[in-house]
């Protein structure tokens, strides 16, 4: 046996941890990635996180492995939070899932990987006397095959997980409440329980029988595998849980404002249909208006019938719309809007004109208008100003909507639009998620941008034709 057999031992360890950081490092950087608004950081908590735990490990009269480890995660966190102050919940929750899933993962591969050397040494074992001093090299060649399955099994199950997770947080820019963040973190504070315990016993084993507590013992190892599955079974259980509640909640939401669009659409019907019945009433008293003029100027009294002729005038021109878009229920709702802008002292104008003779629904053209006026103007001031147009080229149909805005728009990133500053933001921003989807109905798009004091919303249809 080699008088240096211990140092290449040594070396091997050192190999197979470092390489295990390095994994761990980069599934961190992997679930990060998506929850951090400058992308490039993620190298640097990846980058904090390996030096750290490297560094820590190596000055053992400071921390043990499980504080090294422990400080190093919390060394990353502190980068992730400098880096982005957004949503501070959800990193805690997915720091501590992976201060689990990171443990749980490696623990299985070494399980495995001590199974598997078990079966491979009583296998041997039927050919070659391993307690020869000579069959060193048997030893060591297993001992180096063992920690690279290892690391190489926690790695794929590690990264693995990790994919699982970022697929399932569909809704990764939100901000959590402390409720939703406790329910979320649970499974992942039960698996910390366990890992103390499974330290604390493995520390007084130790102590107590003087040998290591991870000496192979297959229907132990077999226990703690299965342990390791149901601890990770239930983290994903209640992501996928709390995800599906989420959904629902939001998809309540959207139907709940449909529903208030579809009232909203009923209103604007009935006011046309209230209009042409008014119209159609004129129309059938124009005669009798006509013989009451001429009686009145027969008889002389040409005063008596201007005043008639004025006063039916503006009968009149109640039954018009200052503006006319080409569709009776887009008339409806650029006349409401105007009225209602107009009350609030915000100066509107309009030229919209509606897409006749092409696949665009009037339905479709009505829940972009309504939803898209209605924020602006809300967002207007008084003195402010809210303007709308059109424009079609072939098959090519862009609705904008503008007003004049002193605040600053926060965009959010992932859904392209603005966040909403109401308190209750569940319960709100669905009317520009409504643009977005008449949008992609028509294979089209939405845009926002702020220049200066104004907003603009742009909304493009891929019309029929």
């Amino acid at each position: 046996m080699p008088e240096n057999i211990d140092m290449l031992y040594q070396i091997v360890s050192d190999v197979n941890f470092l390489a295990d950081q390095l994994i761990a490092a980069i599934c961190l950087l992997i679930l990060c990635r998506d929850f951090i608004k400058r992308k490039r950081g993620t190298g640097l908590i990846g980058s904090v996180y390996f030096f750290g735990v490297v560094f820590l490990y190596y000055v053992p009269f400071l921390v043990d492995g499980f504080v090294a480890y422990s400080l190093a995660l919390a060394a990353a966190f502190a980068v992730f939070v400098w880096l982005d102050r957004r949503n501070i919940k959800m990193k805690i929750f997915l720091f501590a899932t992976f201060f689990v899933i990171r443990w749980i993962s490696f623990s299985i591969s070494s399980k495995i990987s001590s199974l598997l050397s078990v079966a491979v040494l009583n296998l041997a074992g039927g050919f070659l006397d391993l307690s020869d001093p000579a069959m060193w090299w048997f030893h060591f060649i297993e001992a180096v095959l063992s920690a690279l399955s290892g690391s190489v099994l926690g790695g794929v199950v590690l990264y693995l997980l990790v994919r699982k997770i970022n697929k399932m947080l569909l809704y990764k820019q939100e901000n959590l409440e402390w409720r939703e963040m406790l329910l979320m973190i649970i499974p992942s504070a039960n698996g910390m329980v366990v890992y103390g315990i499974f330290r604390f016993y493995a520390v007084a084993y130790e102590h107590e029988m003087g040998i290591s507590f991870f000496q192979p013992h297959i229907p132990l190892e077999l226990l703690w595998i299965f342990c390791y599955v149901v601890i990770l079974a239930v983290i994903v259980s209640v992501i996928t849980l709390y995800q599906d509640i989420r959904k629902r909640r939001e998809d309540e939401s959207r139907w709940l404002m449909l529903e208030s669009q579809m009232k909203d659409m009923q209103t604007h019907i009935t006011g046309v249909e209230r209009l042409y019945n008014g119209i159609r009433g004129m129309k059938h008293d124009i005669k009798n208006h006509i013989e009451i003029i001429n009686s009145l100027i027969a008889q002389g009294k040409t005063k008596e019938a201007r005043e008639y002729s004025n006063s039916l005038s503006e009968t009149v021109e109640t039954f018009d719309f200052t503006i006319k878009t080409g569709n009776p229920v887009t008339d409806m709702i650029l006349h409401e809007k105007m009225e209602s802008a107009l009350g609030k002292g915000i100066q509107f104008s309009a030229d919209f004109h509606y897409p006749v003779g092409c696949g665009v629904d009037a339905f479709d053209v009505s829940v972009v208008l309504s939803n898209a006026l209605s924020n602006a103007i809300e967002a207007t001031e008084a003195g402010g100003f809210v303007r709308v147009y059109s424009f079609r080229n072939k098959n090519a149909y862009l609705i904008t909507v503008e007003n004049s805005f002193d605040g600053r728009l926060d965009i959010d990133e992932e859904s392209g639009l603005p966040k909403t500053k109401k308190k209750d933001k569940k319960a709100h921003g669905f009317g520009l998620q409504n643009i977005k989807s008449v949008a992609a109905k028509y294979y089209g798009d939405v845009l926002i941008e702020q220049k200066e004091n104004k907003v603009s919303l742009k909304v493009m249809l891929l019309a029929v034709v």
